[in-house]
């Protein structure tokens, strides 16, 4: 019994003495080795802002507070005078010395100059009218000239001037001035081959047309074009066929055309003026003058003949 209490009461001391040393690593791990770790981590983050600080100061792009001149007085420094350095007069050289030019004398001409100088052309143009003026001698002294009259500057103490006279050669006759020729009319490929009227009872204007070449044979694809003048209208017949087509009234004359001219609105007095076009709107002949006359009623039969 006594070895049995005294190996469980050594088994107790064991364990008090290990629970002890359990309780005292506790301890100083609570106390040593986490403000450790925090102190360590604190220094490893102020490293690191000091870097990023210093990092951003040498870029210049982190502006440092100012510092008041309250918190850090400073002393400026005494502004010192300025000394005025009085430099010494140029000396004034011989070149500075403006040279004065020598003013222009008259130089009178030569005693055996006439006593006057005359001015006239060195090259005559041909057929230009000659210039007669009176020298010393007296005799009278002809230089052509283009037409222009010579410039007689007097000397002094020479006698007045005589009057100049022009004198015209017989040879020289006015060249007529040619009168403005005629702008030529333009040349078109189809003429004026027949114009005919006849008496009608028709109330409305009517125009047989013919376009044809030169043996006769009907011609298409053409149109007449009329103007009435009073109210400057213009009316367009249709396009011509290839073939005869159309007769005029029963009557004593028999005329057969291509194509009709029938302008809207009657016979009325006015003054026409007809021409023909091809179907492209081009010009084909002259004009064609006729008037009409309500009271002398009409009708018209037009033949345009190809020259070719």
């Amino acid at each position: 019994m006594n070895r049995t209490g005294n190996a469980a009461g050594e088994k107790g001391n064991k364990k008090m003495k290990h629970n002890r040393w359990l309780r005292l690593y506790e301890v100083f791990v609570r106390f040593s080795i986490y403000p450790l770790l925090v102190l360590v981590g604190g220094m490893g983050v102020l490293a690191c802002g000091l870097m990023v600080l210093l990092v951003f100061r040498v870029a210049g792009t982190v502006e440092l507070p100012a510092v008041t001149s309250a918190q850090h007085p400073k002393t400026l420094p005494t502004p010192r005078p300025r000394q005025l350095k009085i430099l010494p007069n140029p000396v004034p050289t011989a070149t500075d010395t403006p040279t004065p030019l020598a003013s222009p004398t008259f130089t009178p001409p030569p005693a055996q100059l006439p006593t006057s100088v005359v001015v006239a052309a060195v090259n005559p143009a041909p057929g230009a009218i000659p210039v007669v003026y009176p020298t010393v001698g007296g005799m009278p002294t002809v230089i052509p000239t283009t037409g222009a009259i010579p410039i007689i500057y007097p000397t002094p103490g020479s006698p007045p001037l005589p009057t100049i006279a022009l004198v015209s050669e017989a040879e020289i006759s006015p060249v007529a001035t040619p009168l403005p020729t005629a702008t030529p009319m333009p040349e078109y490929d189809y003429m004026l081959a027949e114009f005919f009227n006849s008496p009608t009872t028709n109330n409305f204007l009517l125009i047989y047309v013919a376009i044809v070449d030169s043996k006769e044979i009907p011609i298409g694809d053409m149109k007449l074009v009329g103007v009435r003048q009073d109210q400057n209208l213009t009316y367009e017949s249709p396009l011509s066929t290839w073939f005869y087509e159309g007769y005029n009234a029963p009557g004593e004359v028999i005329k057969s055309g291509n194509v009709k001219f029938e302008p809207p609105g009657g016979i009325e007095s006015t003054s026409w003026v007809l021409h023909l076009e091809d179907s492209h709107g081009n010009r084909q002949s002259d004009d064609v003058s006729f008037d009409v006359d309500i009271n002398d009623k009409q009708w018209y039969f037009v033949k345009f003949r190809r020259k070719y």
